[in-house]
């Protein structure tokens, strides 16, 4: 329930690098695209869903890369040879989220190329620690995620290695399970959603 839970969720609907799965994770996850792209190149998680659409990106590394290169370049040419400073300036934008956008895409990859095969629950918990420390920036529940992966490593008394199918389905039931409670609302709140979710909270007056 958790923003730092479902972006992770998200992240790995990834895999296959399927336009809407990416471009849905990308525009809500809380990234931190400074320490990815570096502070120069600013972040456009909604300029990059057109840019990718105009590109006619469905799926696959490989497809990503020649439809973003190919539509950067003509971008690029279009630019040159533009004569208003206004369009040229904003084709050379397009360029630069292209190629920001292609980066991006391309860490996706390869964080999920590292969530795969058998391994023992103590390495899985290590690699999984990595993956939100990279695209999972400061939110209320991120604690609370690192505490349930750190939790996986007791399950290498049941089993000495496990694959990611399993380790994946264990974090959806118990991301599932978890409740993060609520922050108290000094100006009250409508709450809609589970009760489990609001205990420990104040209340001055309780009707039922």
């Amino acid at each position: 329930f958790g923003r730092a839970a479902r972006s992770l969720l998200l992240l790995f609907r990834c895999r296959g690098l399927g336009r809407p799965a990416v471009m849905e994770f990308l525009t809500f996850a809380p990234v931190p695209f400074d320490e990815l792209l570096g502070p120069d190149v600013p972040p456009r998680p909604a300029r990059w869903d057109q840019t990718s659409r105009e590109a006619g990106i469905v799926s696959g590394l490989s497809r990503w890369i020649l439809g973003l290169r190919a539509w950067g370049e003509a971008e690029r040419e279009a630019g040159e040879s533009e004569k208003d400073p206004e369009r040229r300036e904003r084709r050379q934008r397009h360029v630069i989220d292209a190629e920001a956008l292609l980066r991006v895409v391309e860490l996706v990859g390869g964080t999920l190329d590292s969530l795969a095969g058998e391994a023992p629950w103590a390495e899985w918990v290590e690699r999984l620690r990595t993956v939100v420390d990279q695209w999972i920036g400061p939110e209320r529940d991120r604690d609370a995620v690192l505490e349930v992966i750190d939790d996986l490593g007791g399950l290498g008394s049941v089993a000495a290695r496990a694959s990611w199918a399993e380790v994946e389905q264990v974090l959806e039931a118990r991301f599932e399970w978890e409740r993060l409670p609520l922050e108290p609302q000094e100006g009250g709140a409508v709450h809609v959603g589970a009760l489990d979710a609001m205990a420990g909270l104040p209340f001055r007056v309780v009707a039922i």
